[in-house]
């Protein structure tokens, strides 16, 4: 995956919409996020990504100030994330 690959380090917004990964995606794309391999990131966007509890418990840990830095703003919705997943965000 190119996030986990640190090619797109000045990437800005990344907007996934109507994914069919699912929470397999999100924890790939959130191990990327944690490492720091977008620190340029100042949007995302997954929306209608089929996110449930399993993958906002994973791109929770992702969303800190040390592995995203110029994030301002944050889009995750009709994704099915539960109490479980709102909780863990």
């Amino acid at each position: 995956m190119l996030v986990g690959c640190g090619s797109l380090p000045r990437l800005a917004e990344l907007y996934i919409i109507g994914d069919e990964n699912g929470d397999e995606g999100v924890v790939s794309l959130a191990d990327g996020l944690r490492r720091g391999r977008l620190p340029s990131l100042r949007g995302l966007g997954l929306i209608n990504a089929q996110i449930g509890p399993q993958g906002a418990t994973a791109l929770a840990p992702a969303l800190t100030k040390r592995a995203l830095p110029s994030l301002e703003g944050l889009s995750l919705g009709v994704n099915p994330l539960g109490d479980a997943g709102l909780a863990a965000l």
